[in-house]
């Protein structure tokens, strides 16, 4: 993923591929442009939480740990994220997670749960769930319309 300003030239955020069909780019799009990215530029606790996660994207990101790393207790840190960032800690992971899912998706023809792993969610209803929450489709229904799609 491309980081934000300082890591990406323009500061926008991860860049959302063409591989991707409207309206479910716009709709992705529209998602990522609630998050302040240029905050992790500035923010160094933030930009360690952000190399880390955008480094590992497969596993499990755990609140305490991206607390830790930017040095501050938990519930300290939700509020300074989502005062910084302007979503929530959770949200932004979930947001993250769904647009690389929506990525690999387009990029390879991918089942449903090799994505789902190679995000680091575990479960499947909370997959479907979330994905159909940010993209309005579920994970299934998405990767049939990419395909068609792609011809």
């Amino acid at each position: 993923m491309e980081h934000a300003k300082g890591g990406s030239p323009d500061g926008s955020g991860p860049a959302v591929s063409d591989a991707i069909p409207e309206p479910f780019r716009s709709r992705l799009r529209e998602q990522l442009a609630q998050v302040n990215w240029w905050v992790f530029s500035y923010h160094p606790r933030l930009h360690r939480v952000r190399r880390y996660v955008d480094a590992h994207p497969g596993n499990p990101i755990r609140l305490a740990d991206a607390a830790a790393m930017a040095s501050f207790e938990r519930k300290r840190f939700c509020m300074y994220f989502r005062a910084k960032v302007g979503i929530t800690w959770v949200g932004w992971v979930r947001l993250l997670r769904m647009h690389r899912a929506a990525q690999l998706f387009a990029e390879q023809d991918h089942s449903v749960s090799e994505v789902r792993r190679a995000i680091g969610i575990r479960d499947s209803r909370s997959f479907e769930r979330t994905f159909k929450r940010i993209l309005g489709v579920t994970p299934s229904e998405f990767k049939k319309t990419v395909w068609r799609h792609r011809g």
